[in-house]
């Protein structure tokens, strides 16, 4: 490390907040252990508690001290970045489980519900299908528990799913204090995390909320999420990781994957993981005498393109807009994590999506759908951009310079009164509106509607497709 310095290599510090962000994946067998605990006592709510909980005082307080001390360390030597965690969560990576019960976060999860969700608890309870005399009295439902709705057919998830949502909301948030921390001490930091997951129910990848609240990422490229980071920050930088393996197929998928991130627009880099498959010590780029290997000289062109003017003019490209828009729905990536669950693992879901972190990867409908879309966009040669509900609801379809002609809604079961109108006048404004079915069967809190969202704009094709 003190070498790079001293050529003046860039770096950024890695990691600086792992114990408290990324617990349940660094400590070897806690994980495990965790899920044993509540396998033994599945009604129990002790072991939903996340230790930390995000909302705890004690956690705060340690968070920032730690935060200060690595900003107080590095502030003088400008790193590219701080990362506050490699593979961040609320859980384990974005595998599923029901925090968080901790005391604490139970008396913030009241106090959001009251303040920003609901405003009184007659209106929470009518909303719910509950009968909560006190908000003391409220808690929300586990994962079985709205399975048990499921069953009954009681189509009324608010309970599971708004505790979803202030899972995600306090991941969030819990980032951007930690930038706060660190810049007060080093004001001109940029802060991220590095090894994000995809768009998913569970962990805090809510990507709406974490576009906002961090400067710099780098994600897995899974269910679209490094293009929810390019189309929903505009111009943040990006960091890729791009695993290497000698193979003459695989450099030139990593040629290709080099110049797309470059064309992405704004400021972009990539790490190139010079460890070959199987490990052991062997390397793809550099021999066992330090010499470039074959493998270095098929790459060695594009990095040297992408070193020079060209890459300082791609940096500040910006993708322009119109064309095919996606949605990006995280009420319906909730809610669709319900269904598919059952579907595919009945009593087992909590287990076979939790205990494998990679399974719902493997398994889910929705975000292969997602990631369908934009390849085959991509492969038509059509411009095409995620839009999120709060963009829609904020009215960026009527926007007159960056506007799609057409909007794909992918399994879009979740959508606001606000959304639906939107959409009702871009349609009627000459605008294409592409649906699946299920499409807005479902409010933003995950309740049943009386009828679909927008059934009234599919109707006559509804009735002429019986």
């Amino acid at each position: 490390f003190a070498a790079l310095k001293m050529a003046g290599v860039p770096y950024y510090v890695e990691n600086i907040a792992r114990q408290f962000l990324s617990r349940y994946h660094a400590e070897r067998g806690l994980w495990e252990k965790m899920l044993a605990d509540l396998e033994k006592n599945p009604d129990a709510r002790e072991p939903l508690a996340r230790m930390p909980s995000l909302c705890s005082r004690t956690f705060a307080e340690a968070y920032a001290k730690e935060l200060q001390r690595h900003a107080a360390q590095y502030k003088t030597e400008g790193p590219l970045f701080y990362s506050l965690a490699s593979e961040p969560s609320v859980t384990r990576l974005a595998a599923a489980y029901d925090f968080d019960f901790h005391p604490e976060a139970m008396q913030e999860f009241r106090r959001w519900l009251e303040r920003d969700a609901y405003g009184t608890l007659s209106a929470l309870n009518e909303y719910w299908g509950t009968g909560f005399k006190s908000w003391a009295e409220v808690v929300p439902m586990t994962t079985p528990e709205a399975r048990m709705r499921l069953k009954d057919g009681v189509n009324n998830y608010g309970p599971w799913y708004d505790f979803r949502a202030f899972q995600d909301l306090m991941f969030a948030k819990t980032i951007r204090e930690g930038a706060a921390v660190i810049r007060r001490e080093d004001p001109k930091a940029r802060v991220g995390i590095t090894g994000a997951m995809g768009p998913f129910a569970f962990g805090g990848w809510d990507w709406v909320r974490l576009a906002d609240a961090l400067d710099v990422v780098e994600a897995y490229d899974i269910g679209g999420a490094r293009a929810l980071w390019r189309d929903l920050t505009y111009g943040k930088p990006a960091l890729a990781v791009l695993p290497l393996s000698p193979d003459p197929a695989s450099l030139q998928e990593t040629r290709r994957t080099l110049w797309s991130l470059a064309l992405d627009g704004g400021p972009r880099a990539a790490m190139l993981w010079d460890e070959a498959p199987g490990g052991e010590g062997a390397r793809v780029l550099l021999d066992g005498e330090g010499k470039p290997t074959p493998a270095a000289n098929v790459l060695a062109p594009v990095l040297r393109e992408l070193d020079g003017p060209l890459g300082l003019l791609t940096a500040k490209l910006r993708r322009t807009r119109g064309g095919v828009a996606i949605l990006y729905s995280p009420a319906s990536v909730r809610l669709n994590w319900l269904f598919e669950a059952d579907h595919l693992h009945g009593d087992d879901c909590m287990k076979a999506w939790g205990a494998d972190t990679s399974a719902e990867r493997r398994e889910s409908l929705q975000l292969r759908l997602r990631e369908s879309w934009c390849k085959l966009l991509a492969d038509l040669g059509l411009p095409w951009w995620f839009v999120s509900s709060a963009q829609i609801e904020a009215g960026e379809l009527a926007n007159p310079d960056t506007g799609p002609r057409a909007v794909v809604l992918p399994r879009a079961c979740a959508l606001s009164d606000k959304e639906a109108e939107a959409l009702k006048i871009f349609a009627a404004g000459g605008g294409i509106v592409l649906v699946d079915a299920f499409c807005g069967r479902f409010d933003e809190h995950g309740r049943e509607r009386k009828k679909p969202a927008l059934d009234e704009l599919f109707r006559n094709i509804f009735k002429e497709n019986r």
